[in-house]
């Protein structure tokens, strides 16, 4: 299993490691994430440590844009940074 690493840009964060796939919706100007999974972080009451729990299997997540170029420029953002994060983890 590759290691988490969260991606911030602005408001929105993402874990590099759960991406499958980023794709673009031009007809909504949205930006679709599928997922390996969904997790959430939560505190084990068993350990009382901050773990990462599985919600659920090949979820998607999107982002809609209010143009269709600040939707390319994050897109192509996200992508150089998911690539580099594969490179460095492989």
């Amino acid at each position: 299993m590759m290691k988490p690493e969260l991606y911030f840009s602005g408001s929105y964060t993402i874990d590099l490691s759960q991406i499958k796939a980023i794709k673009k919706d031009y007809d909504t100007v949205t930006i679709i994430f599928e997922l390996k999974t969904r997790a959430e972080f939560g505190i084990n009451p068993f350990t009382e440590t901050e773990e990462i729990i599985l919600v659920s299997e090949t979820p998607v997540s999107t982002m809609p844009y209010s143009s269709t170029d600040s939707m390319n420029a994050y897109y192509d953002e996200v992508v150089v940074a998911w690539k580099e994060y594969l490179i460095e983890n492989s």
